[in-house]
Order: structure tokens, then sequence, then C-alpha cells
């Protein structure tokens, strides 16, 4: 397994390039003889992948978190390992293999942060539906009692003709009371406001597009990220198999080597050659059982699955590796979460803007109201109604430019946001091309190591049967099965290498899952278009 790890890791991370070359006990350089190089670059390379999501994951399900949450998950599905009983700290035990499609859909159906940011979409609804009960009339009731006094007194003099001559005559009378009290239920309807209701209903229809978008961009990520630790988690199983078939020939050349030095044929150095090769690879499969574990502890926060559990992922990186891949990317650029929620802050930054130039006009209401009162009047000491209704207009013809210069301000910041989204586009872009040049330059990378499988194995061949003709030594040998684990490793190397590509291409397109998966609606229109035509 020394030379697996090694050279696998040479071909694809590069991080070892600044050290100087140097030589082991044989004779070979250390990029033929140093065995950990693998284990340090899988921490490298998935640790940012697999464990930055299971850090964010709960072991307990969110609930609420999507509409298509109400379906059970196929995590539950899948059977429960231990009698199924749940714990208080982690999800219930369950056993059954597990897919990269399966992976991904347990994710997406219970990570906590996807209940988040759905949570932010059912407030920008419920912002809409606050919207849209602006065109119902406006009303009121208050009641309300006031001591009020001193009372006002009022004095008529006048004088009479009377029989007896004229004479002056006085009235005094006391005008209202001590105690008022006053109920009156109002109504009011903005009859013309220059269309700023119907803008605010647009806004907040934007607003509900970019939640939507912020719930596709974290799908998307967490998705990625659980297709990562997948291939991760099933590279190193199968490196470990390499490792356990280096391991076994190792085992078999230190007991040749043991029967040969007993038998006379031999010496102690052959023997001491085979113990420190078997040793090395003993270590390396220590090193995988341990990455094996790490990815595995990782698939099971980012799934809700339990760590312990009786549960197994299945799949080959062969057909992973050569799934299809969306062939319509120039259409989808157009369409990835980013663009759409930047398209969509925009347009709601452009209306904000109209709805304060439109503002600085004259609004006309309708207003009615009915109250009962005491006293009645100033004269009647009882209970009384009174209505009223009408026309008001309103205008604030002069704000100091206040509102002039609020339009100007947000005319500014939606250029700001499309000269974002044509930036956003251009590193979309640039990642699609990444991810597109890693697909081919993996395709190369497998069929260069199946050629130099090919070889080594006739190589293998050849040193077995110049040994057997006592022609050959029996180092030739070890050196050709290093060299055929080391071609076995860089196959599995390059076919993760592809399928990480394509994680890479679908995580940049902002697509959840695969198109011709059952949740392909979370792409954007084009996408499902694709999937209707059969195009992938």
């Amino acid at each position: 397994m020394n030379v697996v790890v090694r050279e696998a890791e040479e071909t694809r991370v590069r991080f070892c390039q600044s050290r100087g070359p140097s030589f082991d006990r044989f004779g070979r350089t250390a990029s033929a003889a140093t065995p950990r190089r693998l284990f340090a670059a899988l921490w490298f390379a998935f640790g940012s992948i697999g464990l930055v999501g299971a850090a964010l994951a709960s072991p307990t399900r969110a609930r609420g978190s999507d509409t298509r949450s109400a379906r059970p998950s196929r995590a539950r599905r899948i059977g429960r390992a231990g009698g199924g009983r749940r714990s208080g700290s982690s999800t219930s035990r369950r056993a059954g293999a597990v897919t990269e499609d399966q992976a991904v859909s347990m994710t997406l159906s219970r990570h906590p942060a996807i209940g988040a940011v759905q949570a932010s979409v059912r407030a920008a609804l419920l912002g809409r539906k606050a919207v849209s009960g602006m065109w119902q009339p406006q009303m009121e009731f208050d009641a309300s009692y006031f001591f009020r006094g001193p009372l006002q007194t009022m004095k008529i003099r006048q004088q009479m003709d009377t029989p007896v001559g004229p004479m002056d005559m006085a009235f005094n009378q006391t005008l209202g009371s001590y105690h008022n009290v006053a109920a009156t239920l109002k109504a009011g309807w903005r009859a013309w406001d220059w269309g700023i209701r119907i803008l605010m209903g647009k806004a907040a229809d934007s607003q509900v597009a970019m939640a939507r978008q912020d719930v596709r961009k974290t799908r998307a990520q967490l998705a990625h990220a659980t297709r990562g630790t997948f291939l991760a988690l099933l590279l190193a199983k199968d490196l470990k198999k390499v490792a356990e078939f280096g391991l076994k020939q190792a085992n078999r050349h230190l007991r040749d080597a043991k029967i040969r030095k007993v038998a006379g044929t031999g010496n102690g150095l052959e023997v001491a050659q085979a113990s420190s090769v078997a040793a090395s690879r003993k270590a390396d499969l220590a090193g995988v059982d341990q990455q094996v574990a790490r990815f595995r502890v990782a698939l099971a926060l980012l799934c809700g699955l339990d760590p312990k559990g009786s549960w197994y992922v299945t799949g080959d990186l062969k057909a992973l590796a050569n799934r299809s891949v969306p062939r319509s990317v120039e259409r989808l650029l157009a369409h990835t979460p980013d663009m759409e929620k930047l398209r969509a802050a925009a347009r709601a930054t452009r209306t904000q803007a109209t709805m304060l130039r439109r503002s600085r006009w004259p609004t006309v209401d309708l207003a009615a109201g009915v109250s009962l009162l005491y006293p009645k009047n100033f004269f009647e000491k009882e209970w009384g109604p009174a209505y009223q209704a009408g026309v008001v207009l309103t205008w604030r013809f002069w704000d100091g430019l206040t509102k002039t210069r609020q339009a100007e301000q947000a005319d500014v910041q939606a250029d700001r946001l499309d000269r974002m989204r044509a930036a956003a586009q251009t590193d979309v872009r640039l990642k699609v091309v990444d991810a597109v040049t890693s697909l081919r330059t993996a395709s190369a990378k497998i069929t260069a190591a199946r050629k130099a499988v090919q070889a080594a194995e006739k190589y293998l061949t050849a040193a077995k049967t110049a040994l057997a003709a006592g022609a050959g030594r029996s180092l030739d040998t070890v050196d050709a099965e290093r060299a055929v684990v080391g071609a076995k490793a860089r196959v599995l190397q390059a076919l993760f290498d592809k399928a990480m590509a394509r994680a890479q291409l679908l995580d940049a397109l902002g697509i959840d899952q695969d198109l011709g998966s059952r949740s392909a609606r979370s792409v954007p229109h084009v996408a499902r278009r694709e999937k209707r035509t059969g195009r992938k």
C-alpha cells in the first residue's frame, strides 16, 4: 500500500513537490517509497468537503424544513439496526445499503440549515400576504372617556314687553357634562395611490424569489458536501481493498523468504527486506482504516444516520464517474441560485425606486365613521348617534427632496446589482470551465492508468516466471507487485477525480440532485425542460 497511496496522490495533489528527492534503503527515490502521502492528501482534500457540512449537521431531524419533508425520507425507509430504538442524542440506527442519490436525499430532507432558509421563505410569503391586505378597507374602533371641566354657562339677557311694562329677563344654561363618553367605528379605503400597492406586491414577490434562491443554494452546497464525503468514503473503501491485497502479497513474500532462509537458499537480508515491506503495508492499511472511519462519521452526521449502525455505502466509482452531466450548460448558467437572487434583488430595488417617485403625488382616501356619544350635544345630556362620510386628499408636496434622493440611490443600487450579476456569471463560468477541464483530464488519466495496470501486470507475470525458472530475484517480484498496486490506486484516484469534477459542475450550476431524479424540480425551468426532452 506504500506505493499505492503515494503515486495516486502525487498525480492529483502536488503539495509535496517542494521537497527535495530522497532515497530509501533499496536505492529508490522517495516518490516510490513514501507511503503516507495519500493519507495526508485525503485529510486536506476531503476534510473541507465532508466535515464542514457535517459540523453544521444536527442529529435531530428538522421539522417543517421543506414541503418535501412531509414525505418519509429514504433514511426512514432503509430500516433500523438493533431493534430500531431511538436515543436521545442521535437519530435512529438504520441498516441497509446507501447509494449516492439516497445519501443526498437524506441530507436534503433533514438538515437544519435547509429548515433555516425555508423559514425565510415562509416569512417572505407572509410579507406578501400582508401587502395583499392593503387592498382591503381599513377599519378601526376606538372608545374614550374624559372628565372635562369647567363647564361653560350660556347667559341670555332679553327685554320683554309685559302688560305691566318692559321687563328684563335673564336665562342661565350650563352646557355639556363633566362626563364625556365616545365610541367610534371608522372605515377607510385608499381609492387612488398611483399604483403603489401594485408595486409593493411586485417587490414582495421579488423578496420571495430571493428567499427561494437561498434555499436552492443551500441545498446545492449540502448536496455537494454529501457527494464529496460519499465519494471520499467510497475511495477509501476501495483503497482499503488494494491495501489488503498489497499486505497479503507482502506477507506471502515474507513467508517465502523465511522458508528460503531455512532451506539455505536465502539470507537474512532478504527476510529483513520482506519484513520491512510487510510492516509498511500494515501501517498503510491502518491509515486507510482510519480514513474510512472518519468519512463514515462525517457522512452519518450529514445524512442523520447512526455512525455505529449497520448501514454501508454502496456504489462503483467507475459508474459514478461515468454518470451523465448537463449538456445545456450555457442556458443553465443564467439560472444559477446566485444569478436568480441578484436578478430578483435588482428587480425589487428598481420597484422601490418607482414607488418612491410615485409617492410624491397626492393620494385619495374614502372615509366613513359612526359614533355613539354622551352627551349627545351641548344641550341634551343623553346618549346619541353621529355619523360622517367623505373624501380625503393627502399631498406632501415638499419633503426637502428626500424621496427624490432615495429613488436615485435605489437606481444606483440596482445598477450595482446588475454589475454584480455579470461578475457572478463570470465566476460561475470559470467554475464550470474548471470542472469540465477536470472531467477531461480525469478521463485521460483513467485511460493512462488502465494501460499502466496492464503493463504492470505483464511485468509481474514475467518476474514470477523468471523467479520460478531461477533466473530472477524475489526483489523483482516485489517491485512488480508494487507497480501493480500503485497502478490500480492511480485508476481509483482518477475515477474519484472524475466523479468529484462532476459533483463540482453540479454545484457550480446550483443543482442539488441529478436531473434524472425525482428531485429535479429544484432545478429551474431550463433543467425541467431538459428532463422532459430526456437530455441530461
